[in-house]
């Protein structure tokens, strides 16, 4: 049996207000939140309350909930969480949804769609009551998200830290994506703003834009920065500024003349604003007379490796071996410190970004001067593969193309 935790013993710092029953649609954020849990086929819910409890009673008998009060609800998260985590474990459940009350636009068939994939990740990876599946929107982490009894202890910190960078390394391996499509997996009314936008969204009927109807009859040109001055040895490039070294000029001055011969449905292209990317554009644009304009865009940056941008891999390895072995093993969940990325985070940036592109250029080709990991976002998601799908990186100034 499948249980869900809805957290409502928090309120608004600012105001003091209780943000469960924040109205949404014309109806409490939180009696939003339970409805969806319901249609998603699951009965056994047990609602935290805290801050204002007598203001969810009403709520909690109408729709026959267990109740878990927490009176240390005022040291925050860390307390109403294991409130609600003992209560549902009292009722033997195998795994349990973590669902914030603040979350109102989760859709139910977001969770029908974590339940579906459950026994298959779990066969697929031998963790079968082990694997913490987390829902996505373009690889950006959301809720709500499946624990199992297992690891129950974990969903103090998932809920501390909304995207999951704090999570305890040595349970990486046990946590599996599943990307939803869904904007509503992301969206909360923590501020007035977030409110707003989650109100609207609601409203309108939550409905959710699809990249790839976007991306329908557009082009895309994709190309990869060309050679920097580096090292001989592998270098993490991360988002450091390399510059062009003369072969790569050289590259980037033969590219030009290539797509001079070209036909394009734009007059500019789009670069990342790094500089190595910059100038392989600029270089492009001086040589082909179509391109008008570069367009400096920061969302198209390299993956940041944080503390490890520019440095050799030899040298990380040696200095950061345990640290380097779980990279090596979760190459596309595992981050560096709080000021790198992994794989999703990019994801989340570069989809964002190509998202208000598709809505907002009218022209019909996208060219991008961009890096590899960008180039790996936007190839895989635009045919429909996901990101750690195998993929052969570009060489530097290879031109990818492919029209949806």
């Amino acid at each position: 049996m499948i249980g869900a935790v809805i957290l409502a013993a928090g309120y608004t710092a600012r105001s003091g207000e209780l943000k469960a029953m924040k109205p949404i649609g014309g109806e409490p954020a939180i009696e939003r939140v339970i409805k969806t849990v319901r249609e998603a086929g699951i009965d056994d819910i047990v609602i935290v309350t805290g801050y204002r409890r007598e203001r969810l009673a009403e709520v909690i008998e109408k729709y026959h909930l267990k109740e878990a009060y927490d009176r240390g609800y005022a040291r925050g998260v860390f307390s109403y969480v294991n409130a609600g985590i003992d209560a549902i474990a009292a009722d033997n459940v195998e795994g349990f949804f973590l669902v914030p009350s603040d979350w109102p636009a989760i859709k139910a068939e977001s969770i029908r769609l974590i339940l579906a994939k459950k026994p298959l990740i779990e066969k697929e990876f031998d963790q079968q009551g082990k694997a913490i599946l987390v829902p996505m929107y373009y690889g950006k982490p959301g809720f709500p998200v499946y624990i199992p009894n297992a690891y129950k202890e974990q969903a103090v910190q998932i809920e501390r830290d909304r995207e999951l960078k704090q999570i305890t390394a040595e349970n990486i391996e046990n946590i599996h994506c599943i990307e939803t499509q869904s904007e509503s997996t992301i969206m909360n009314i923590d501020t007035d703003k977030d409110y707003k936008r989650v109100r609207r969204y609601c409203e309108a009927g939550s409905v959710d834009e699809d990249i790839h109807e976007l991306a329908k009859g557009h082009r895309f040109i994709l190309i990869r920065h060309a050679l920097v001055e580096r090292p001989i040895e592998k270098v993490f490039f991360g988002q450091s500024d390399f510059q062009l070294s003369a072969k790569g000029i050289e590259q980037a001055t033969k590219l030009g003349i290539q797509m001079q011969k070209g036909q394009y449905r734009t007059d500019h292209i789009y670069s990342s604003n790094l500089s190595r990317a910059v100038d392989t554009a600029e270089i492009i644009r001086e040589i082909s007379p179509v391109f008008r304009a570069v367009i400096y865009d920061k969302a198209f940056r390299e993956i940041s490796r944080g503390q490890w941008d520019s440095k050799l891999v030899s040298v990380v390895k040696e200095h950061f071996p345990d640290e380097f072995a779980k990279r090596e093993n979760n190459l596309f969940k595992y981050r560096v410190d709080d000021t790198s990325e992994n794989y999703y985070d990019v994801e989340y940036r570069v989809l964002t970004a190509l998202k208000r592109i598709l809505k907002d250029d009218k022209y019909m080709d996208f060219i991008l001067v961009s890096h590899e990991a960008v180039m790996r976002v936007i190839e895989n998601t635009m045919k429909n593969r996901n990101i750690n799908a195998p993929w052969t990186p570009p060489e530097p100034c290879e031109i990818r193309t492919f029209t949806l």
